[in-house]
């Protein structure tokens, strides 16, 4: 099976979950750039990402684990006041890049390798749209007002080319 067909089916089965009016699913990649970002390679940042996973299990994300890097697949809420990703979510995304850099220093592998942030959507049944927000490295400012806007900003490219 193709990458892409892989991943539309994962947004498929995810979008027949729970999904509310006034949502559409999108994907949140957290990509390494260099090497991989497996729990086989990075044992260090996986002792600081699993409890946030383990203790946050809901309907509200689904965690994918791939070799690049983790995936959240989110329902991202298109209000009139504009979209909206919860603090859970976004404080998610903040741990798992911050874990990324934390285990580099307690030796995982790929020293300073940096990392994307990207969001992706299934378009139509043929087409998969990708919005490439950020790539951080270890020395950058990461905290959960930047990820915020940054996945706001990424979100509503990604929405903009749906209308």
């Amino acid at each position: 099976m193709s990458w892409n067909d892989a991943f539309k089916k994962r947004m498929h089965d995810f979008e027949n979950g729970n999904m509310h009016e006034g949502e559409i699913s999108i994907s949140i990649k957290i990509k390494a750039e260099e090497g991989c970002f497996h729990r086989s390679c990075c044992p260090n940042a996986f002792k600081i990402i699993d409890p946030a996973i383990f203790m946050n299990r809901n309907n509200e994300y689904e965690y994918v684990e791939h070799e690049s890097g983790p995936e959240l697949l989110v329902y991202l809420g298109l209000a009139a006041a504009g979209l909206s990703l919860t603090k859970s979510i976004i404080d998610l995304v903040t741990l798992i890049i911050k874990a990324r850099f934390e285990g580099q220093k307690r030796g995982d592998n790929h020293k300073n390798g940096p990392v994307s942030l990207i969001v992706r959507r299934v378009e139509k049944p043929n087409e998969i749209i990708e919005e490439r927000i950020m790539t951080f490295n270890a020395n950058d400012k990461i905290d959960n007002e930047i990820i915020k806007k940054l996945l706001q900003d990424g979100c509503s490219k990604i929405v903009k080319r749906k209308k």
